[in-house]
């Protein structure tokens, strides 16, 4: 009976033995073998820059310097369509704290920007055909003023 019971360990301890052996199979080597594979998602596209803008003025330039072009793009524009919208467009680079860029935008808006809006109206276009607007944009390095023409 002794004999019995020796080999009923043995066998039960063989059987433990083997549950707790992790047997070798394919995901040994390769722990996504038999799994069905995951379709490839490509990353999204970088953002599209904005169009270019007809004339970009960099915050505090002379007015020397754009007045004169400013002028003549205007005159052309109006040549082209007398009905023709002007937009000034306050930019500034985005990475500031929310206070920093509406201080930013409302210095622009006020200072530059109105400057500009005003020599729109002197070099022919009536008031009503020149619009303000703010903005932060990320592919600027600079704040600028951007005219675009509708």
């Amino acid at each position: 009976m002794s004999c019995d019971r020796r080999t009923l360990f043995v066998a039960f301890g063989g059987l433990f033995l083997l549950n707790a052996c992790k047997l070798v199979d394919q995901r040994t080597f390769n722990p996504k073998a038999g799994r069905r594979p995951l379709p490839y998602i490509p990353p999204a596209p970088p953002p599209v820059p904005p169009p270019a803008p007809p004339i970009e003025i960099i915050e505090n330039t002379d007015k020397g310097q754009w007045l004169g072009p400013l002028k003549q793009l205007v005159k052309n524009a109006l040549s082209r369509k007398a009905d023709a919208m002007f937009m000034v467009t306050a930019v500034i680079p985005t990475g500031q704290s929310p206070d920093e860029q509406q201080k930013s935008l409302l210095r622009l808006t006020t200072g530059d920007a109105q400057e500009i809006a005003k020599a729109i109206i002197d070099a022919g276009a009536s008031s009503e055909q020149v619009q303000i607007a703010a903005k932060t944009d990320g592919f600027v390095k600079k704040n600028v003023i951007r005219v675009y023409i509708q």
